[in-house]
């Protein structure tokens, strides 16, 4: 079973992903490292996204995450906004079973504020409502679309690697 990690930006899809795949034999592809790779131009997605702009960056997106074909036993840590597009979604949870990370408003909202650089979906001038709509709107897709949901509160990346390996070994 392919595992697919989702959830908002810096809630550790990443290195959950890194830590699930290193304990568990799986190989990880991380849409957002394939983004940067296919792209050529910048360190980060977030470089990219701020170099295309939005519409092309989610572009980018679909056109990586529609080339994960059925590789069974992978790890795909997806970017916080692949989920939202519909068929993303829909060919994401054709390849496996989707683990969202959720971690509370406030946890996410620190963590995205302590970066060198504000995200580009942040508005400046008021960043906390910004980031309250932004978090409304993804926290309703992210729980539908996901198969578990793993409360990532307090928890290192292989504690939640642990988690979802228990899980896959329940649901076999």
């Amino acid at each position: 079973m392919t595992l697919i990690l989702t959830g908002f930006k810096n809630c550790g899809k990443s290195s959950v992903g890194r830590a699930l795949a290193a304990a568990h034999g799986r190989h990880l592809l991380d849409t957002d490292d394939m983004i940067v790779k296919a792209h050529g131009d910048g360190d980060s997605a977030a470089d990219v996204f701020l170099s295309v702009g939005k519409e092309a960056f989610r572009r980018m997106e679909a056109d990586v995450v529609q080339a994960i074909e059925g590789a069974y036993g992978l790890v795909v840590a997806t970017g916080g906004g692949a989920m939202m597009h519909p068929q993303n979604a829909a060919h994401l949870k054709n390849l496996g079973r989707v683990y969202y990370i959720k971690l509370d408003q406030q946890t996410l909202y620190k963590r995205m504020m302590s970066g060198n650089v504000m995200p580009a979906f942040i508005d400046k001038d008021d960043p906390e409502a910004s980031f309250q709509n932004y978090h409304q709107e993804r926290a309703a897709r992210y729980e539908a679309v996901a198969d578990h949901i793993i409360d990532g509160a307090g928890k290192t990346p292989a504690d939640i690697a642990d988690e979802i390996a228990t899980l896959e070994l329940e649901n076999g």
